[in-house]
């Protein structure tokens, strides 16, 4: 239309080279930044060519507040990923922390058997033996403290040599 109308000008500025042109992007009906100011205002040629420059200056300020939106968003990403990293060494040290205290407590209850042990030749007992050791509850009692304490130390194996943090994929 700039060429129809004759305006040296804004042809001249239309051809200078401008990498993220935005006059050269289209709407939907197919119509450029500057076939709309030509319609529009049937302005001169200079204030058509201040409304591109205009334009054009206001694409520029928008490409740079996207170019340092990005830039922050990306910042914001470390930081939600050191978060995230510190949080589960922060609940896999807490568990490890527990599973030793279990470990510990179930190791004293087997090594200390409750109640009164045999000190002389009895019969059905030997000597050192508590004289409980053949009751179905501390049986019972047995089982599940040995079972605690393989179970807490199986947990603290696992913990300090088998859980390694993925930080890639788990985030995205």
């Amino acid at each position: 239309m700039a060429v129809k109308g004759q305006s040296v000008d804004i042809v001249l500025e239309l051809s200078k080279p401008d990498p993220p042109s935005v006059l050269n992007l289209e709407d939907n009906k197919a119509n450029t930044a500057l076939h709309i100011a030509t319609r529009k205002g049937k302005a001169e040629p200079k204030q058509l060519k201040q409304t591109v420059s205009d334009i054009k200056h206001d694409m520029q300020s928008q490409l740079k507040q996207t170019r340092q939106t990005g830039f922050r968003v990306q910042k914001i990403k470390k930081r939600l990923e050191k978060l995230y990293t510190s949080g589960l060494n922060n609940a896999i040290n807490s568990v490890t922390v527990v599973a030793v205290l279990i470990a510990t407590v179930a190791f004293a209850a087997i090594v200390t058997v409750p109640g009164q042990y045999v000190e002389e030749k009895t019969k059905g007992f030997s000597i050192g033996q508590a004289h409980i050791a053949r009751k179905a509850a501390f049986i019972i009692f047995f089982v599940s403290d040995s079972a605690a304490l393989f179970i807490s130390l199986a947990v603290v194996v696992v913990q300090t040599s088998v859980v390694v943090i993925e930080t890639t994929g788990v985030c995205d």
